[in-house]
């Protein structure tokens, strides 16, 4: 047992930080946009760590938990990414700095004039999509308790799961692999059995999140998704609920709001893409134009499918090279 085992928690649930998380680490960003603001040590370690690669990376702002948290890290410490009630990835530190332009230059500044200094990056993103009572569960927490903020879990919590799991890493494992689902009671067992067979299919690849940029891919061929389809905005800037991804026009002459998520995506993200329905519903669609939602995902997720199904004007479709 790992006497210096530890495992942090980052948050991104409000819409600030979930546009932020979009950003810098679903999407990423290039060594080559952020050069500017570092040194030659810095980009030579960076280049080492990603080569011509995308960069992900999340920060914190300088407060004194913060701070202590962040100091704390070190490079090789996995990090789990928590959701609105859903514990989405985990990764792993691969560098740390503490830098206010490149902070900057990420993710701007909150209403108090700070920015997100203290840096670090990441990589080995691995979706697990559990459930937040689920995991606490797993970690000895209550039931209701939910993540906030950035924060590292109590040498007693790490030792619990060590005990309970034999190590961080058989814990990590055990979320990837899907095998908590037996004991969620949302689902009948037959689509618990292939979630299960999803996960377990998906870990063994173990891939992070997929490369490709996705969004060119789709907005180039956007009669792909769905024969009839025209392309009216990408990358969309609401003001208010954040940025979507596609908005097009079907044949019939409705608004389909385009969700992409280049690996999995579980059914938190109907929150997301209900808002910006919400949003295309008052702003953008005109007297008698329905609007209804797409989630374009990069591999499947059962559940995902099974939550949409209660919703008649949202719909599901996997890329796999082709639109299915």
């Amino acid at each position: 047992m790992a006497a210096d085992a530890r495992l942090f928690l980052l948050t991104a649930s409000s819409p600030e930080a979930y546009q932020h998380y979009i950003d810098t680490i679903e999407r990423g960003f290039t060594l080559e946009s952020i050069k500017q603001f570092l040194t030659i040590d810095q980009v030579t370690a960076l280049h080492n760590i990603y080569g011509d690669g995308m960069i992900r990376a999340w920060g914190a702002t300088p407060g004194t938990g913060n701070i202590r948290t962040w100091t704390k890290m070190q490079v090789g410490d996995p990090i789990l990414i928590y959701r609105k009630g859903n514990l989405e990835y985990y990764g792993f530190v691969t560098f740390k700095l503490h830098n206010r332009e490149l902070a900057k230059s990420l993710w701007g500044t909150n209403a108090e004039g700070e920015t997100w200094e203290h840096a670090y990056f990441l990589d080995q993103i691995t979706d697990i999509s559990v459930p937040a009572e689920i995991y606490n569960e797993a970690v000895g927490n209550q039931i209701q308790y939910r993540p906030y903020g950035f924060a590292s879990m109590s040498s007693e919590k790490v030792r619990y799961v060590q005990e309970r799991f034999g190590s961080i890493e058989s814990f990590l494992n055990h979320l990837a692999e899907g095998k908590w689902v037996e004991k969620d009671a949302r689902y009948p067992q037959e689509i618990k059995e292939r979630i299960v067979q999803e996960r377990v299919t998906r870990h063994i690849g173990k891939t992070p999140i997929l490369e490709a940029n996705l969004e060119n891919f789709v907005a180039e061929r956007v009669e792909t998704i769905e024969p009839g389809l025209k392309l009216v905005g990408r990358q969309v800037d609401t003001r208010e609920v954040g940025r979507l991804d596609l908005l097009c026009e079907d044949k019939n002459g409705d608004l389909v709001v385009v969700e992409l998520k280049r690996g999995a995506a579980d059914p938190s993200i109907i929150e997301q893409i209900q808002r910006y329905m919400g949003w295309a519903i008052e702003k953008r669609a005109r007297p008698g134009q329905k609007v209804r939602g797409m989630i374009v995902v990069g591999s499947k997720n059962t559940a995902l499918e099974y939550a949409v199904k209660a919703n008649p004007m949202m719909q599901v479709k996997e890329f796999n090279l082709s639109i299915q």
